[in-house]
């Protein structure tokens, strides 16, 4: 998962938070499927 700008604190750090954000979108990207007859694309928002 590529880092935002918005997950890093002043010291440059991804604090605990982000990255509980971080991990969680990984996990949706990783296991979601499309339903059948539907074209594969990943959610985002």
């Amino acid at each position: 998962m590529p880092l935002r700008w918005g997950d890093l604190d002043a010291y440059n750090h991804v604090n605990n938070t982000a990255m509980l954000k971080l991990l969680e979108e990984a996990r949706v990207r990783a296991f979601w499927r499309p339903k059948p007859g539907r074209t594969p694309r990943t959610p985002r928002s």
